[in-house]
């Protein structure tokens, strides 16, 4: 029997999996994975992912850290970037937080919070 990872997390299916049409393809994701991104954002996370490599979840972090990381990310790039219009900066701290295993409802969640 053939293994089948989550197109998203990497993450070996062994139970449900669900099948989505992201742009003009297929892809096979986990059920936390579906769970966790609309289609939207799966179309997001998995083209920047093949721009610039990795998985959501790579460097898995304590749950009990994300928002205290979620809050350096951004603090990291309003001190960088205090105009706050750089889409690099941005699209590096989403980038950084999908790394670690944050989705973004809980980003959304600690922006709220702060």
């Amino acid at each position: 029997m053939a293994i089948i990872n989550c197109v998203v997390c990497k993450n070996e299916i062994k139970e449900k999996y669900v099948v989505k049409k992201i742009s003009f393809k297929y892809i096979v994701i986990c059920a936390e994975c579906d769970k966790n991104f609309s289609t939207e954002e799966l179309e997001f996370v998995i083209n920047l992912f093949q721009a610039f490599g990795g998985h959501f979840g790579k460097f898995k972090i304590s749950p009990r850290y994300k928002q205290k990381v979620v809050k350096e990310l951004l603090y990291k790039e309003n001190t960088e970037n205090p105009a706050n219009s750089s889409l690099k900066f941005k699209l590096n701290a989403i980038y950084r937080a999908l790394l670690l295993g944050i989705n973004f409802k809980e980003m959304q969640l600690t922006i709220n919070n702060i």
